[in-house]
């Protein structure tokens, strides 16, 4: 039908519509792809190679990306790795033993990009690293973009207080912060 949202505007800066999606009806509306894949060096060492791909169009970007997983209790010790071709000061990755978590962040994505991370590690030969490690958690933002393509096409304000002065702006947020992946 007509689709109207009608409210009274409170003062400074809110929130329209917040909403989440549970169930994709395809893998094409996600906006991150992620490839885990586990290569065997040796008896008691193994390698996490992880490839995200964002797949979201080229001419956005994503922001305050942080990636994290935690390794299974039994590992002795673990380093993680950028490619040498990562820009310098926009991706960061480092292992903290205390948690046993691997975190990777980055600072600024560009839609179409695919970054990898190669995590190391030495466990015994008795762990199965695909049922002990934890899922891999990501949050993002990205600003200009909507998975659901909801949009705000006119915005306008209806008996307004004369002491009102509104600013025009409709800011367009997609915001994860439970983004999962399991091995």
């Amino acid at each position: 039908s007509e689709r109207v949202i009608t409210l009274p505007p409170p003062s400074g800066e809110f929130v329209v519509m917040n909403f989440r999606i549970g169930t994709l009806r395809s893998e094409r509306q996600l906006p991150f792809r992620l490839w885990p894949t586990v290569h065997v060096l040796s008896d008691s060492k193994k390698e996490l190679q992880l490839t995200v791909k964002a797949d979201f169009p080229d001419k956005l970007h994503a922001v305050n990306v942080r990636i994290s997983f935690t390794l299974p209790k039994s590992v002795t010790s673990a380093a993680a790795q950028l490619p040498t071709a990562a820009a310098r000061g926009t991706q960061v990755a480092t292992y903290l033993e205390s948690t046993r978590t691997v975190e990777w962040t980055i600072k600024k994505w560009p839609g179409g990009q695919a970054l990898s991370l190669s995590t190391k590690m030495t466990l015994p030969t008795t762990c199965d690293l695909k049922k002990e490690m934890g899922p891999i958690s990501m949050s993002f933002e990205i600003p200009c973009y909507n998975v659901s393509q909801l949009a705000v096409r006119h915005l306008h304000i209806i008996e307004r207080d004369k002491s009102y002065k509104p600013h025009r702006w409709v800011r367009c947020l997609t915001h994860a912060s439970s983004y999962c992946c399991r091995l």
